[in-house]
């Protein structure tokens, strides 16, 4: 599956698009896990990117401008309670998890809403 936004940026359409191609990029995954080195390099074939979302960043030289757009959607989920919106999880130092393929603690109690 490839989600073609159109001629439209990654960053000019909602970044449900983005989400939905994370989602299938980590279900390609073993655990259902990735950091964003990985996602990175693999998100491309998930989701059709334009030549405006492949300049280089301003802020981080280093980086594509999409690459901005997957860092602001583990920050918004990071700041979600349990730091999951139900489907993906914000990994600590970076990086997405399936929230199915999250292994809890054995001697926990399930507070956890999945």
């Amino acid at each position: 599956m490839i989600i073609d936004p159109g001629a439209a940026r990654v960053s000019e359409v909602t970044t449900a698009g983005l989400r939905l191609a994370i989602i299938a990029f980590l279900q390609t995954r073993a655990y259902g896990e990735a950091d964003f080195k990985t996602t990175f390099f693999n998100l491309p074939k998930f989701i059709k990117l334009s030549t405006a979302d492949r300049e280089v960043a301003r802020e981080r030289p280093a980086e594509q401008k999409w690459h901005t757009i997957v860092r602001n959607v583990h920050r918004t989920l990071s700041k979600l309670p349990g730091s999951s919106d139900g489907i993906l999880v914000a990994r600590k130092g970076g990086g997405f998890q399936l929230a199915s393929k999250v292994r809890k603690p054995a001697n926990t109690v399930d507070a956890y809403p999945w």
